[in-house]
């Protein structure tokens, strides 16, 4: 038969096993979340200088994103577009090779013009569409996409996007309506 006080002595023993176990995992975790993070820094710019965005944009410390990731160069009027309002933006896409310097479209480039499109209604990238409802009428922002929320698998050739390429976009909202 079993005595009353070996039985809680067992009962404690397993209870600070399993309480070791669960910070030994805790601190295993934090430090590899310390180490995740210090690898990357995220940059966050707010400025109006327009070399100072020419000079983000062609930043070689890009860091991997699983979304999109916007950074704001110049603020804008405060007002955003609601859900399937037309947008027209003017927009420069960068990543051409896999090369984010390297530019490979912009509506600012000669016989080109501003891009319209209903945001929020998946006629273009994922990052466009989300970014841009976030964004007021006068907003410069640079918008660095994973493949996913860019051109994905399948990539786009004709403009020397690669697939599963991460693209970097200035964009910049010029006008809201409700057609187009």
């Amino acid at each position: 038969m079993v005595s009353l006080s070996r039985l809680k002595t067992t009962s404690s023993n397993s209870h600070r096993t399993k309480v070791r176990t669960l910070a030994i995992f805790v601190l295993l975790a934090t430090l590899i979340a310390f180490y995740l993070l210090s690898r990357h820094e995220p940059e966050i710019v707010i400025t109006t200088s327009e070399s100072s965005a020419k000079h983000l944009l062609r930043s070689k410390a890009i860091m991997p994103v699983t979304t999109y990731e916007k950074t704001v160069i110049k603020e804008g009027n405060g007002q955003k577009p609601d859900k399937g309002q037309y947008v027209t933006v003017h927009c420069t896409g960068y990543g051409k090779n896999r090369d984010m310097s390297q530019k490979f479209w912009s509506t600012k480039d000669p016989g080109q013009e501003p891009f319209t499109f209903r945001v929020g209604m998946g006629e273009v990238i994922k990052a466009w569409d989300e970014s841009v409802m976030t964004m007021s009428i006068g907003e410069i922002a640079k918008v660095h996409a994973s493949p996913d929320y860019a051109y994905g698998a399948s990539g786009f050739p004709a403009w020397g996007i690669m697939p599963n390429s991460e693209l970097l976009f200035e964009i910049e909202v010029l006008k809201y309506s409700f057609t187009g």
